[in-house]
C-alpha cells in the first residue's frame, strides 16, 4: 500500500493525487492518513476534511483520520500495523528538513519516503536527509 500523510489543508490534495499516480505505477492500494490533536474532533465537520475526503474518494483511496496528541507516534503505530510500501508526504518546509519525515525515515529505513513538491511532482528523498 501507498500511505499518503496529509495535514488539514486543502493544498494536501496534491499529495493524494500524486500518491494515486505512484499507486497506479506500483499496482498497490492507496490510503490517506491525517492525524489531528484530540481536541480537534470538531474538525471532522470542516470544509477542509470534506474536501480531502472527496479528493481521496475521487482518487479511489481510503482516508483514515486519527485523533492523537502525538501525530508522529500515531502514524508510526499505523505503519507498524499495515503493509506500507511507500510513504508520501509534502516537501519539508524548512530548507529540506522535517522532523516528521526524519522520524519516519528513522523508524522505517526500509520504506521509501517520497515527497511531493508544490507542482505535484514526486521525488524520492536522499537517505542523507536525516543526517
Amino acid at each position: 500500500m501507498i500511505l499518503v500523510c496529509v495535514t488539514d489543508q486543502k493544498t494536501s490534495s496534491r499529495l493524494i493525487i500524486a500518491g494515486r499516480k505512484l499507486a497506479d505505477i506500483k499496482q498497490t492500494p492507496l490510503k490517506v492518513i491525517c492525524v489531528r490533536p484530540k481536541q480537534a474532533a470538531s474538525w471532522l465537520a470542516s470544509d477542509e476534511v470534506e474536501y480531502l475526503y472527496n479528493t481521496s474518494k475521487q482518487q479511489d483511496a481510503e482516508m483514515i483520520v486519527l485523533f492523537n496528541v502525538d501525530p508522529m507516534r500515531a502514524t508510526i503505530d499505523y505503519i507498524d500495523k499495515n503493509k506500507v510500501k511507500f510513504i508520501v508526504t509534502g516537501i519539508p518546509p524548512e530548507a529540506g528538513y522535517s522532523a516528521f519525515i526524519a522520524g519516519l525515515e528513522e523508524n522505517f529505513p526500509h520504506i521509501p519516503v517520497v515527497t511531493v513538491d508544490h507542482q505535484g511532482n514526486l521525488q524520492k528523498l536522499s537517505p542523507v536527509h536525516t543526517a
